[in-house]
């Protein structure tokens, strides 16, 4: 939002004044530890391009894994409400025949 925003420009700042990106980013507490000390291994051994295509596969795998997750526990209750709701449209269209018996 506004203040991931307004965080991320400071630490652009303080990059643009000379400070470490790994530090600047570690200030602002919006990245992993993680991901930090890969961009801080980066930096130091010259490899910081490829060392940020490794911390974006690694969250996007660890991102992929959740939503994986996520979507093996939302299917079934899906299924279960789907259930219900043609259940009810079918005693609701075939309560009035029986009654009428």
């Amino acid at each position: 939002g506004e203040r991931g925003r307004a965080v991320a420009n400071r630490a652009a700042q303080r990059v643009r004044e000379g400070q470490s990106l790994s530090s600047s980013l570690g200030e602002t507490k919006l990245v992993p530890d993680l991901a930090i000390d890969m961009i801080q291994v980066g930096e130091e051994s010259g490899a910081l391009a490829a060392m940020l295509s490794s911390v974006a596969d690694f969250f996007e795998e660890e991102v992929n894994a959740k939503l994986t997750t996520l979507i093996s526990i939302v299917e079934p209750l899906v299924l279960v409400i789907m259930g219900c709701v043609i259940a009810f449209i079918l005693i609701a269209l075939y309560l009035p025949l029986f009654s009428f018996a």
